[in-house]
């Protein structure tokens, strides 16, 4: 028998309406419908093993392997069961757990002990039961049965999730913008008058704006009385006031939205630290976080190649079009700049924007060492970089107060300084000693580039402090 999809709706209008019930079976009658192997299990359909009618799922494979359903239909938020018959060796361990969204829970594991009687005439089935929550509107999950056991075989038949009936009004939840949107006591639904509470959240260089949907006004954390109809509550977010597009990393594990992708990130001492997975496109990506395109023409990325392979880093705007640049392998830190302004799709408020690295003879990484990225900042002033290794000057101290020390290998032709938007706040030609003052500067985070008498400059970040 294939995949049973029920949909038992009440017929009755009550004051308080049940939501409908839906029910996925599983019989395994004639194939494994829809059930998969992960990697390193072996999934088949078995005619000989069954608990009613002929045919199980059986599921041989390594500790931690599984099988899996990724398509399973449910209805949204609500409580719901899974129960399942399952035969195997007494003692062996199955673990039953679900994934929303890419994050894995784990409903329990057991230690199988058979006891009951199967249509086959094996005496070592029995089942298993789990009740779960799903907090979020979704219409697809996936189902995992997880080995636990080396060697063991597992055989399942009649996998039934339901969804239970519950008496009242679903209420979800939404966001547009950076952060997040939590209900105080998150239940499935919601009898009628029920006073259900939201606290909207910001991420990083956002801030909360405002209610939409079924609740409206700016008070956060803001609240909802329930009718007599399923609600959606909506927290908007809008770019920081006054937020520069500079991500500087500051605060340890923040990596202010940028996300990896074939790749690890982790963010510790003001450095986002980049390391490539091996053979991938290995992508750092800042998405839904509108950059707008006529105020900002520059991106200028400072990083750190501690790789041995990888020469290459590009960015990419709206998937379409990019630029790239060299990078050495074995650098030290070194600003890039992108002229984002040559790219046809630089318009309006841009919501895509990926930095790859890569070896430039194949296109993705070598994995060969990780990219230190000091930080990333979009500009309307370009800096002229002529990506000069950082290590061509030293300056102390970093943090400073009042009076900033240079050392550079060649002579020093000019020093100037950029605030956070781009704009020159101090030029100095005639430096005595190779300092300068600083004193008059507010408190804040600065670039210092450095001009030689060759005209090649160098970049470096600098913290002022009282």
């Amino acid at each position: 028998m294939k995949k049973i999809t029920l949909l038992i709706l009440l017929l009755t209008i009550l004051p308080m309406v049940g939501i409908a019930q839906i029910t996925q079976t599983y019989t395994f009658d004639t194939d494994t419908e829809d059930w998969e192997n992960g990697s390193g299990a072996t999934v088949t359909q078995d005619a000989a093993s069954y608990f009613t009618a002929a045919g199980s799922l059986k599921l041989t494979g390594a500790v931690n392997k599984v099988a899996k359903n990724t398509t399973v239909a449910v209805d949204g938020m609500g409580d719901y069961t899974i129960t399942y018959k399952i035969r195997g060796t007494a003692g062996d361990r199955i673990r039953t757990q679900f994934k929303v969204s890419g994050t894995t829970t784990e409903l329990g594991d057991t230690v199988l002990s058979g006891g009951l009687t199967g249509g086959d005439g094996n005496t070592n089935w029995e089942e298993i039961s789990y009740t779960f929550s799903l907090s979020t509107a979704e219409t697809e999950i996936e189902f995992q049965l997880k080995i636990k056991t080396a060697d063991a075989t597992y055989y399942f038949d009649d996998i039934v999730i339901t969804k239970l009936d519950c008496v009242g009004y679903a209420v979800a939840t939404a966001t547009v913008g950076g952060g997040t949107n939590v209900i105080s006591t998150p239940l499935p639904c919601y009898p009628e008058g029920t006073e259900v509470e939201f606290t909207a959240t910001p991420t990083t260089h956002w801030e909360f704006d405002s209610w939409s949907g079924d609740l409206t006004g700016n008070t956060n954390p803001g609240s909802f009385t329930v009718g007599t109809a399923d609600a959606t509550v909506t927290a908007n977010f809008v770019t920081e006031s006054g937020f520069d597009y500079e991500f500087l990393f500051d605060t340890t594990g923040d990596a202010e939205g940028w996300i990896p992708a074939n790749a690890a990130e982790d963010v510790a001492a003001g450095i986002l630290t980049f390391t490539p997975n091996a053979d991938k496109f290995a992508k750092l990506i800042l998405e839904n976080f509108p950059v707008p395109s006529a105020s900002y023409q520059y991106l200028q990325v400072t990083l750190q190649n501690n790789s041995t392979g990888d020469n290459e880093l590009r960015v990419i705007v709206n998937v379409t079009e990019n630029l790239f640049v060299t990078t050495v392998p074995g650098s030290a830190m070194t600003m890039h700049e992108f002229d984002l302004s040559t790219l046809g799709n630089w318009t309006g408020d841009v919501n895509d924007i990926t930095l790859r690295v890569a070896d430039a003879a194949t296109g993705q990484s070598t994995g060969t060492g990780d990219f230190l990225i000091d930080s990333i900042v979009f500009s309307n002033v370009s800096l002229g970089i002529s990506e000069i290794d950082s290590t061509s000057f030293s300056m102390y101290p970093n943090p400073a107060t009042d009076i900033l020390h240079i050392n550079m290998s060649e002579t020093i032709a000019t020093i100037a300084v950029f605030d956070i938007t781009g704009k020159q706040v101090l030029k100095v030609t005639d430096i005595t000693n190779n300092q300068i003052d600083i004193s008059k500067l507010n408190n804040g985070i600065y670039l210092v580039k450095v001009e030689d008498n060759n005209s090649n400059y160098s970049t470096q970040k600098l913290v002022i402090t009282e």
